[in-house]
């Protein structure tokens, strides 16, 4: 569930995950290897019933799935991997759900934490709740602890690194045990009924995703050809036929972050410099502004009032540029016309590969300074990231996504473009940190005016000092613990 947040630090509305999958069990299974995966942990590892707290705000999705058997197939595929976990290595999981915000979720965690508290063994949380907020002294470095493999390819090993401070330590976690990360990159999903009314040829869009030809220019010519004053107001609006449909700002920060604008360098200590691509990032701006304001067949909503996946389903939308984990959302299944998944659009044919940025109110793993014995939680951590990869990605991604809901193999291949260029960014993360700088652009589009050489001037020397202070300030908790 991704509930509203006044910040603008989740995406808005009520549901856009893990729903009802029950329909798919018929599905033939994928051929894969990932059945035959093996992690390092030794055969004999067991910890002879020690019991491991784990804390966080929602964790069905990537911890225990239901906490038991619902009918619900991706529910239940994580919840049978968590017993499978339990059983292998001789643990009891205690799963304590919190009920704060976000941000009090990282405020409360601080408190237990600086006081010693050792409670929590694990903890699983957005990272809008801990490393935006500064809190990255509360976890330990984990690279070098017992158990942990992150060459292995479950591990998310890049994204972890973005999120470093000093590019070398990791505290935050990130794996296929993770299903936030994969429901909350962003995907734009298409009402292949309406793009045929309209005269699209599929195999040809396809092929400019695949020949990396899909660029911004590209979806607005589709958006102006695929549009229609159905109530013939001469305005384009929610009771029209929409050709690309985007609402709140926190959408725009998928099609921002696709563009592949640099924003930041490491210096020689692994610390990051903001180092904005001026030049791209004009670029950028311009098209995103040109997309979805001065485009007529493109729709903003920018009071977010309407329920997108309603009008997506009723046929109102024909590119709707929103988040993966939609396709599992109960009304877009269950929606009469076929649809199709593509990923979000190059910022022009010289970028050469796609980038599919994860919201930064996905979960993360990591492990408190007050957990003395680490052994149990990393071998859980990298035991039930290996289990996710070998049992509960097949049915999420292959099976479900893949088979069922997608009945192509061009929208299957599409599948797998998003999920390769899954990325994290560092400013995107650590946003308090770094005066916000990270959603600049995000910020510039979403007022509809191309102000980005003024807005730059005006924002860079104090983000560079905000930054620099909140990196002297971590260094320094972290060497004093």
């Amino acid at each position: 569930t991704m509930t509203a947040c006044s910040d603008g630090n989740t995406p808005s509305d009520d549901t856009a995950a893990v729903a009802d999958t029950t329909a798919v069990e018929e599905t033939a299974p994928v051929t894969t290897d990932r059945k035959d995966a093996k992690d390092n942990l030794p055969d004999n590892l067991n910890f002879g019933g020690e019991t491991l707290t784990i804390i966080s705000r929602d964790p069905n999705k990537d911890i225990h799935g239901g906490g038991e058997e619902t009918g619900d197939l991706v529910s239940d595929a994580v919840y049978a991997k968590a017993r499978k976990v339990q059983e292998r290595l001789g643990v009891v999981f205690e799963v304590i759900k919190s009920s704060d915000s976000w941000k009090n979720f990282g405020i409360n965690l601080e408190a237990t934490v600086m006081a010693g508290d050792d409670t929590y063994q694990i903890v699983c949380s957005s990272s809008n709740s801990t490393c935006d907020l500064g809190y990255d002294y509360i976890f330990q470095p984990v690279q070098d602890l017992n158990y942990l493999d992150f060459d292995q390819p479950w591990w998310w090993k890049d994204a972890m690194y973005e999120c470093s401070v000093d590019g070398k330590n990791i505290r935050y976690m990130i794996g296929d045990s993770n299903l936030s990360a994969y429901n909350y990159s962003g995907a734009i999903l298409y009402n292949k009924t309406q793009f045929a009314s309209f005269g699209g040829n599929e195999e040809e869009m396809y092929k400019l995703i695949f020949d990396r030809k899909w660029t911004l220019d590209k979806l607005g010519e589709y958006a102006q050809q695929m549009h229609k004053d159905v109530d013939g107001d001469g305005t384009l609006s929610v009771t029209d036929i929409i050709g690309y449909f985007i609402d709140t700002q926190e959408y725009i920060k998928f099609m921002d972050y696709g563009t592949d604008v640099r924003r930041y360098s490491r210096n020689d200590k692994g610390e990051v410099v903001i180092d904005y691509d001026l030049d791209r990032a004009e670029i950028a701006v311009s098209k995103m502004i040109k997309l979805i304001h001065e485009n007529e067949g493109s729709y903003y909503d920018t009071k977010e009032t309407n329920r997108r996946r309603d009008l997506f389903a009723s046929g109102n939308i024909v590119f709707w540029g929103t988040l993966l984990g939609d396709v599992y959302n109960t009304t877009v299944r269950e929606m009469k016309d076929d649809y199709g998944l593509v990923p979000y659009p190059l910022l022009d044919e010289k970028q050469e590969e796609y980038t599919t940025f994860i919201h930064n109110s996905a979960a993360m793993f990591s492990i408190p300074i007050t957990n003395k014995n680490t052994d149990t939680a990393c071998a859980v951590l990298e035991a039930m990231n290996s289990e996710a990869y070998r049992s509960v990605v097949q049915v999420y991604y292959e099976n479900a996504l893949k088979a069922k809901y997608a009945s192509d193999p061009n929208t299957a291949k599409c599948m797998d473009i998003i999920r390769r260029a899954a990325r994290k960014y560092f400013l995107a993360e650590y946003t308090s940190a770094s005066g916000k700088i990270g959603f600049m652009l995000m910020d510039i589009v979403r007022s509809g005016e191309n102000t980005l050489a003024s807005t730059y001037a005006s924002k860079i020397d104090a983000a560079v000092k905000a930054l620099n202070e909140y990196t002297a300030k971590i260094n320094s908790k972290v060497a004093s613990k």
